[in-house]
């Protein structure tokens, strides 16, 4: 209906919930004997809002409502990053041994690799001339 109707910014929608005279055996107009009588308006208030689970708790049910999720999705957060750290260190035990065996198990393993030694890397800087220095 929005798509179709004209929205130059002065539309209006005027349409509110009626009881159709219609006679029914079911759902909500049930006995309401509607037949040959004008259109009644839906009431604004419910006249059973006792019946909800809302009703007089519409506060704490909002924020129940909010939370509960929230909670429930940090809950299987921590499960599921728990069982992804079990599940990385058992594969890191693993790859550590399996590599250990191929590298010779007998001889230690140095894992205190000095990066300098690695990369070749010196403490002086190489092929810097500032003007003024000699």
């Amino acid at each position: 209906r929005i798509f179709a109707s004209n929205q130059s910014g002065d539309f209006t929608c005027h349409t509110y919930p009626v009881y159709k005279p219609v006679n029914t055996d079911m759902g909500g107009t049930k006995g309401m004997d509607l037949e040959n009588k004008p259109l009644q308006l839906v009431p604004e208030d419910d006249p059973d809002y006792d019946r909800l689970p809302w009703a007089g708790t519409e506060t704490q049910f909002a924020v129940q409502g909010f939370f509960t999720p929230v909670l429930v999705a940090i809950v299987v957060g921590l499960i599921w990053a728990c069982i992804a750290a079990k599940r990385m260190s058992r594969k890191d035990k693993i790859s550590t041994y399996a590599s250990l065996k191929r590298n010779n198990s007998n001889k230690d393993v140095n894992t205190s690799v000095d990066m300098n030694e690695q990369y070749g890397a010196t403490t002086e800087l190489q092929g810097t001339n500032n003007v003024g220095d000699e």
